[in-house]
């Protein structure tokens, strides 16, 4: 998060556009990361409960599904984003007059 307050200070030379764009995307890119970090915290719920039944299997199996889904879903948004960038993209791109 505190990259976003250099992101703007270094774009915030370009004009008033430039930094409501920096935002917007930080905002987007906030929403992933608390996503991200929720699903976690939830695994680590998880792994506890398990860890206090002494059911060491199924540590692991939720290590490793708490591990694979933020890298499946980065993966599966960067190859969609890919192929169709502007339906990804376009709702907050700006429009062309």
């Amino acid at each position: 998060m505190g990259f976003n307050v250099i992101d703007q200070i270094i774009v915030g030379f370009l004009g008033a556009n430039a930094v409501a764009a920096v935002g917007l995307s930080n905002s987007v890119a906030s929403i992933a990361l608390l996503l991200y970090a929720s699903a976690g915290v939830g695994a680590g719920v998880m792994v506890a409960r398990a860890f206090g039944r002494k059911d060491l299997g199924e540590v692991s199996r939720i290590t490793a599904a708490a591990r694979r889904w933020p890298e499946a879903s980065a993966c599966s948004r960067r190859f969609c984003s890919s192929l169709f960038p502007n339906p990804s993209c376009g709702w907050w791109a700006p429009t062309k007059s």
